[in-house]
C-alpha cells in the first residue's frame, strides 16, 4: 500500500535467527480509518517512553506480536490498541495492512515438511472484523513460502519460498559444501483470484561457482557479479545451514521501476531482480526492462559475496530492505554480528 501506508521505522525486537516480531509505524489516512474501528480501545499495548518530545509525530503502529501470534493497530500517543484481527493459524513472520483495512498476512501452515526460521506455508486476507477473504498454502514436501509478502499494485500477491533441491538436480549446480539437500530461494506471484502463479524467479537459475568446471555454471566468480556464488559462506558464519544456504528475509517492490529488492540473510547482501521480465526470460540472462534477465540487476552490502575485493562490507545479517516514497533512497536494517559489531545498524542510502 505505498501510495497511503508510509513505513518509515521498524524495529527488529530479537535475534534475525529467531525471525519473529516485527513492529511498523504506519500513517492511517481518512480512506483507510472508515474501514477499521478507531473508537472505544479498551487495551494498551505498553509504555511508551518518549526521548524527544519535539520530534513526535502522530500516528498508529501496525505490531506483529508473532510470539503471541497477534496483529494489532495501536496508538502511538497513549498505547492503546485500536483493533486487532483474529487469525486462523500462527503468524509465518509478516504482516501488512493494506488499502481497505483488511489485512494481508503470513501464516504457519500445521504440518510443513521442513522448517526454518521464518516459515509459513499459507497466507490470507483477513478483513478487520475477522472475516478470511483469501486463504492460500504454499507447503508440499519440496515447497514453502516463507518470511515475506507483499500485495502489487495490480492485486496479486508476490512472495518469498524455498524450493528444495536433491540428487542430480544438487550435483548439476556444482555445491560443494557437503549438505545432501539445498533449500534456496525462489520468488512467487500469485492471482488471489485464480490462485494461479502468474509469475516465478528462481535462484538456481542464475548461479556460478567456481569448482566444478564440467558444469554449465562454472565460471570466475569476481567476473560475474550478476550471478549468485551457490558455495559463499560467510567467514564469520559459525556451524551449519542445514541447507538453508541463502535465507533471504523480506522484499520490497518498486512500482516505478518494476525492481523487486529481495533481502538475503546469510549473503549479508540485497539482491535487485527484474520483475519486468516474463517467466520465461526470468529463467534466462536477457529479456525484461534491464535486458537481465532472471540475473541481478544490481546488489549491494557484502563485495565479499561475489569476490569483488575492492567494494566495502557494510551489512551483516540484514533485514527489510524500504524505500523511501520521493526521496530515492532506501532502509536496511543490519542486525550485526558478534565477531564484528554486535550493535544493529539502520542504513540510510541512496
Amino acid at each position: 500500500m505505498k501510495n497511503y501506508l508510509s513505513i518509515i521505522l521498524f524495529l527488529l525486537l530479537v535475534s534475525c535467527h529467531n525471525d519473529d516480531d516485527l513492529i511498523h509505524e504506519v500513517t492511517v489516512p481518512e480512506e483507510v480509518k472508515e474501514f477499521i474501528d478507531l473508537t472505544d480501545p479498551d487495551e494498551k499495548a505498553g509504555q511508551i517512553t518518549f526521548i524527544n518530545n519535539e520530534k513526535f509525530q502522530e500516528g498508529y503502529v501496525l505490531v506483529n506480536d508473532a510470539s503471541a501470534n497477534r496483529v494489532y493497530l495501536m496508538d502511538k500517543l497513549e498505547s492503546e490498541i485500536l483493533t486487532e484481527w483474529n487469525l486462523p493459524a500462527g503468524i509465518g513472520n509478516d504482516a501488512k495492512i493494506l488499502e481497505n483495512g483488511n489485512l494481508l498476512v503470513a501464516l504457519m501452515d500445521e504440518d510443513p515438511a521442513f522448517t526454518f526460521g521464518g516459515y509459513a506455508g499459507r497466507m490470507a486476507i483477513i478483513s478487520s472484523d475477522g472475516n478470511v477473504l483469501w486463504d492460500y498454502e504454499y507447503s508440499d514436501e519440496n515447497n514453502l513460502s516463507h518470511h515475506d509478502l507483499e500485495m502489487l499494485p495490480n492485486g496479486n500477491i508476490l512472495f518469498i519460498a524455498w524450493e528444495r533441491v536433491t540428487g542430480e538436480d544438487l550435483e548439476n549446480l556444482g555445491y560443494t559444501g557437503g549438505d545432501n539437500e539445498l533449500f534456496i530461494e525462489k520468488l512467487i506471484e500469485i492471482s488471489p483470484t485464480t490462485n494461479e502463479i502468474v509469475w516465478e524467479w528462481k535462484s538456481r537459475h542464475h548461479l556460478v561457482q567456481d569448482q566444478k568446471a564440467t558444469l554449465t555454471t562454472f565460471g570466475v566468480i569476481s567476473d560475474h557479479p550478476e550471478k549468485i556464488d551457490i558455495n559463499y559462506v560467510d567467514e564469520y558464519n559459525e556451524g551449519s545451514y542445514n541447507g538453508d544456504i541463502m535465507h533471504a528475509n523480506a522484499l520490497e517492490y518498486d512500482s516505478e521501476n518494476d525492481l523487486i529488492y529481495l533481502s538475503v540473510n546469510f549473503y549479508s547482501e540485497v539482491w535487485v531482480i527484474d520483475h519486468s521480465t516474463t517467466t520465461a526470460e526470468a529463467q534466462t540472462g536477457s529479456g525484461g526492462h534491464f535486458n537481465k534477465g532472471g540475473d541481478l540487476v544490481y546488489r549491494f552490502g557484502n563485495p565479499h559475496a561475489y569476490q569483488n575485493n575492492f567494494g566495502e562490507r557494510i551489512f551483516y545479517h540484514n533485514h527489510n530492505p524500504t524505500l523511501v516514497p520521493n526521496f530515492n533512497r532506501i532502509l536496511v536494517f543490519s542486525n550485526g554480528i558478534p565477531a564484528v559489531d554486535p550493535h544493529s545498524i539502520v542504513y540510510e542510502l541512496e
